[in-house]
């Protein structure tokens, strides 16, 4: 039996290999960043037996970052000085307005509405009511 969503399985993991390791996991972050790179899974789309057999015996499709020439990239280093330097970049546009409602306390969201008061369920205080009364 095979457990995840296939286009981010390992081969090991496809083939239920049962001494599975933390490469596993490796495998599917670098599954997932390509996704996010590219905007499309790394080995196609498809139903679950097709996308585990290429996921075993295909190459992944790298996209544009194939193409791209590493030493172009901007280094770590460099992006640290310069966020070090001007500070964070500023958030997206649908992040400068926040939700009204986020930091309120949940009190003035929505009043409580007490079912039980004292381990007691409001069922079993009326009728211990209507016997003393």
């Amino acid at each position: 039996m095979v457990i995840g969503t296939p286009a981010y399985t390992a081969p090991e993991q496809a083939v239920a290999n049962p001494a599975l390791t933390g490469a596993a996991d490796v495998f599917a972050l670098g599954s997932l960043l390509l996704y996010a790179a590219n905007g499309r899974p790394p080995f196609g789309d498809g139903s679950g037996p097709d996308l585990l057999h290429r996921v075993v015996h295909a190459a992944p499709d790298f996209g544009g970052l194939a193409e791209a020439d590493p030493r172009s990239r901007s280094s770590y280093r460099s992006v640290s000085r310069r966020i070090r330097r001007t500070g964070p970049p500023p958030p997206s546009w649908w992040i400068s307005r926040p939700n009204p409602s986020v930091g309120r306390p949940a009190a003035r969201l929505a009043p409580a509405r007490p079912s039980v008061v004292a381990g007691e369920s409001a069922c079993r205080r009326g009728r211990r009511r209507r016997r003393r009364g």
